[in-house]
Parts: structure tokens; C-alpha cells; sequence
């Protein structure tokens, strides 16, 4: 005879959850950030808007609105040098696109590159589906 145990039964891989899909998003990039050289990471809109970030003492919004100029196809063309070292610190910054519920994302993130991005894509996708899809 079979004995559901329920919930308890599966053990839970995530510390901290959230039901709101940008405050899970930034729970999750906090937790990609442990044990890594990323200093800091935003996650942006098409338009550079902050949509979910993790680490501490960075403009994380300023972050977030290098990610359309330096991930996209212009790759940084005429941007002034001297508002990423601002937003930066002078720290190397990495930034990539991709594709969330058929929308266009930027990662951007300063030391390292935050790597496993497809990873990231898919966690995002299952993350940021209801606040996209509504």
C-alpha cells in the first residue's frame, strides 16, 4: 500500500523563497553570487531598467543600464568610459543578453562573469513567468 508523506518528503535545495517573482529573482541572483568572483549582478529590461540584482556597494540601477549598451549589438559604441568606472569601481564588466518568456533580458555583472547562463535563463524563465505572462 502506498503512503503519501507529502511535501515534507521531498527535500527542499532553495534557503530562502519568495511568492513574488522579482524579490525570487533577486533571492536567486544572491545565491549565484555565493562562492564566485561576481561582485555584483542586474538583471535589465530592453529599455535598462532594474528588474532583480544582487551584491553590495555598487549602483546596482546603474549596473542594470549598461546591460542593453554593452550586451546588446552597439557593444559600449561612444559611451563615456568615465560613467562605467563610476558605476564599476574600475572592475571588469561582463554583460550578455537573453531571452526570458520571449523578451529580451541583460545580464551584467562586475568582477566575473556570472557563470552557467543558460542556467540562469531558465531559472529566470520559471522565476519571472507570472509577473510576464499576467
Amino acid at each position: 500500500m502506498h503512503q503519501d508523506r507529502g511535501p515534507e518528503s521531498i527535500p527542499e535545495r532553495r534557503k530562502n523563497r519568495s511568492d513574488s517573482p522579482l524579490e525570487a529573482a533577486n533571492l536567486y541572483l544572491r545565491a549565484a553570487l555565493q562562492g564566485r568572483d561576481v561582485h555584483a549582478v542586474a538583471i535589465a529590461n530592453e529599455d535598462g531598467f532594474l528588474v532583480a540584482a544582487a551584491g553590495q556597494g555598487y549602483d546596482l540601477q546603474g549596473l542594470a543600464s549598461l546591460g542593453p549598451v554593452y550586451g546588446g549589438d552597439g557593444i559600449g559604441h561612444g559611451f563615456p568610459e568615465a560613467l562605467v568606472d563610476d558605476v564599476t569601481h574600475g572592475d571588469d564588466l561582463y554583460a550578455s543578453a537573453i531571452e526570458v518568456c520571449g523578451e529580451t533580458f541583460y545580464v551584467t555583472s562586475i568582477g566575473a562573469r556570472l557563470p552557467r547562463q543558460r542556467e540562469t535563463q531558465v531559472a529566470l524563465q520559471r522565476i519571472l513567468a507570472p509577473a510576464l505572462l499576467a
